[in-house]
């Protein structure tokens, strides 16, 4: 069962991977490593279906009831990491389109605020010369 002690780890470390702060580096870091471990996982498929195919095999020469549960609780681990991972990668595409939208409104607001500081330093300087 060492396909089981390497699936449940890739999930631990699926759950693992938290958001330390909220900025684009961060966020494509997390996608990386959320990759990483969409590969490992997706290596895994194989040996994952070869012993599916061993039980049906076995299943043929030999009824056994019990024979399946194994595999099946493999593939029902296997399948809720995959999904786990791929909710994991869609939230941090969205996040980084907020991040971006974000940092094109806090762009534009920085210049708006910068031009009317200008204007008003303008405003004041042209009202001390009235004076």
């Amino acid at each position: 069962m060492a396909l089981l002690v390497v699936l449940r780890e890739i999930q631990r470390a699926v759950e693992q991977q938290g958001l330390k702060e909220p900025t684009l580096p961060a966020v494509q870091h997390r996608m990386r490593a959320l990759a990483d471990l969409e590969g490992r996982l997706a290596a895994l498929r194989s040996e994952l279906q070869s012993l599916e195919a061993a039980d049906r095999a076995a299943a043929q020469t030999t009824p056994n009831p019990e024979r399946g549960g194994a595999t099946q609780e493999l593939e029902t681990l296997w399948e809720e990491t995959h999904r786990a991972i791929t909710e994991r990668l869609d939230h941090c595409g969205g996040l980084i389109e907020l991040l971006k939208r974000f940092q094109m409104v806090h762009s534009r607001l920085s210049s708006t605020l910068q031009r009317a500081e200008r204007t008003i330093s303008e405003q004041a300087s042209y009202m001390g010369k009235d004076n």
